[in-house]
């Protein structure tokens, strides 16, 4: 790649997979500017971490500006809030971006509300973003028993995340699937998804709570048995 001269041309680039760590990840950071025009790309499956994705945002902000898919599933963001961060701020001005999938990494806490954050923003200013995975990452808050400071944090994102539900129109797909979110923060989401009328499809299976034929959200408490939409809208 460092090799390669003008690269203008290109539309897609897919590095997903190919053991880049922090080194490797800022060299190819480096390059990137040469692709002004990238619409895709992809770098899933690469242990880059949270500072080079902290460079990488900021580098696409200024000099990829029509990138409509990002793919940084499974390459180690979360370990610190930088990350969360920066794609907060990168997602919030994106206008072009229409896919991003961030599943199995670990964004929890105060780098998830960050980047949350900029969702919302997205959402609420002619952005484009329609599909997210969020899959395999720490949004919940693990179960019942997790102290209070991660259950605090869970409930914030919770909050979040239901306020882009509420007010956004334009995310179509949505996966949240093994975030372990228990039940009060799967009540949070659904009673949010009553007043939204745009989201096609939410992935909802490892948390605590299942979707009914209807497409509803129904939370589950901790015997197991779903709660009513009423007992929802009073969580």
């Amino acid at each position: 790649l460092i090799e390669l001269g003008n690269a203008d041309g290109f539309k897609s680039l897919n590095l997903a997979s190919n053991r880049l760590d922090e080194r490797c990840g800022l060299k190819v950071v480096e390059w990137l500017p040469k692709c002004s025009k990238l619409h895709d790309l992809t770098l899933d499956g690469n242990p880059l971490g949270d500072i080079v994705v902290e460079r990488l945002c900021t580098l696409l902000q200024s000099d990829c500006r029509e990138l409509e898919g990002l793919g940084l599933s499974r390459c180690g963001i979360g370990t610190s809030t930088r990350g969360g961060a920066a794609l907060g701020d990168y997602v919030g001005i994106a206008r072009h971006l229409k896919a991003l999938d961030l599943g199995w990494n670990a964004l929890t806490g105060e780098g998830a509300h960050l980047f949350l954050r900029g969702i919302y923003d997205n959402s609420m200013s002619y952005g484009q973003l329609q599909r997210l995975n969020l899959s395999w990452n720490r949004l919940g808050s693990g179960s019942h028993s997790a102290d209070a400071g991660r259950r605090a944090k869970a409930a914030i994102t919770a909050s979040i995340l239901a306020d882009t539900l509420r007010d956004g129109k334009v995310l179509y797909h949505l996966d949240l699937s093994y975030n372990c979110f228990n039940a009060e923060e799967c009540a949070c989401l659904a009673e949010a998804l009553l007043s939204n009328h745009t989201l096609f499809g939410i992935h909802l299976v490892g948390n605590d709570a299942t979707v009914d034929d209807l497409g509803f959200v129904v939370p589950l408490t901790s015997m197991g048995k779903s709660l009513t939409v009423n007992e929802v809208m009073a969580a």
